[in-house]
């Protein structure tokens, strides 16, 4: 039952069918992840920064707040990350999986 539900959410990605990466052609491949990114609302991670933590003095429904966002960011970030690495074949995959931190 969990394999049927996670190939329907797989399958029901937009445009889950982006060519891999392989070497050619990188800023058509770049293009249509982008889109792939921002149909997913995960592209902003790749052009903001994780929120900073709070600090002591902020009030605790604001520091609540900010460690959910945090908390987003960290999770976008993660999936945002592993759909690029998973757009690319397993020769840059290897090469990029150790040195990529982030998105």
């Amino acid at each position: 039952m969990a394999s049927t539900s996670i190939t329907n959410s797989v399958s029901n990605l937009p445009n889950s069918n982006f060519e891999i990466f392989d070497g050619k052609d990188f800023p058509r491949w770049r293009g249509k992840l982008k889109f792939f990114l921002r149909r997913l609302k995960l592209a902003y991670v790749l052009e903001k920064p994780c929120p900073e933590a709070p600090s002591s003095e902020v009030a605790t429904d604001e520091a609540t707040l900010i460690k959910e966002q945090i908390a987003k960011w960290q999770d976008d970030d993660y999936l945002c990350k592993n759909y690029i690495l998973g757009g690319m074949s397993n020769k840059y995959y290897d090469q990029y999986y150790i040195k990529c931190k982030f998105a």
